[in-house]
């Protein structure tokens, strides 16, 4: 299994040997990719991904971003945000971000953040 996409294991076998014997790019990685996206598009109800997630990869089929942890570049935030909201989607996107409120480093992030989002909006 790749490192930046995960899904349950009991999911993961048909995909993994679909990957394997359906696929033409030639790269194992990119076939993951590919397949793991094509069996949540029609079957799975959730997708963890990493970092590694946040790229390459075309979700506008989803309408929920779940961001567990906040990086401190808001780039990123986008990244993550635009894999779903992007041409092509068809519902309105919610993002939901987690915030531990008992800690203050990610307290600061999660200001930090908001501070430089609304930087954008007077543009």
């Amino acid at each position: 299994m790749p490192s930046d996409v995960a899904t349950s294991s009991h999911r993961l076998c048909p995909v993994h040997s679909a990957a394997r014997d359906d696929r033409i790019t030639g790269s194992r990685t990119a076939d993951m990719r590919s397949a793991l996206v094509d069996y949540f598009r029609e079957t799975g109800q959730i997708m963890i991904a990493t970092e590694a997630g946040a790229e390459g990869i075309k979700l506008q089929f989803c309408s929920m971003v779940v961001n567990y942890d906040l990086p401190w570049n808001p780039q990123r935030i986008k990244q993550r945000i635009g894999r779903c909201h992007s041409y092509g989607q068809q519902h309105d996107v919610v993002v939901v971000n987690f915030v531990n409120r008992e800690n203050e480093a990610d307290l600061r992030v999660f200001e930090l953040l908001s501070v430089k989002f609304q930087l954008f909006e007077v543009v």
